[in-house]
């Protein structure tokens, strides 16, 4: 029998957050991440309000650009928190051998 080992680790991308810290922090004040989008206006759209991760600068030079040309948005957020998971549950990239057996 195999044993399996769970080890934990959050990550956040957030409308009023970029990293776990922020979003910690903006829940303690009451911070919404709602705001108003130009685009929506422009395209006609009838609520032009929205919550949408913003800024991501540094988070977002993590990941390949590659990888960035071929996934949407969604699929971007979750890779900056899986990263971010991963870092903050003290696992550091693979040199040598990759982690195959981890998953987020």
């Amino acid at each position: 029998m195999k044993r399996r080992v769970v080890i934990t680790g959050l990550g956040v991308v957030a409308p009023n957050a970029r990293n776990r810290e922020d979003f910690h922090s903006a829940l303690l004040e009451g911070r919404s991440g709602i705001r108003f989008i130009p685009e929506l206006a422009e395209l006609g759209f009838g609520c032009h309000v929205a919550a949408v991760p913003e800024a991501l600068g540094a988070a977002l030079e993590k990941i390949p650009h590659s990888l960035r040309l071929s996934t949407n948005e969604s699929m971007t957020y979750a890779a900056i928190s899986a990263m971010e998971a991963f870092e903050d549950a003290g696992l550091k990239p693979a040199e040598e051998e990759p982690y195959d057996d981890i998953g987020a």
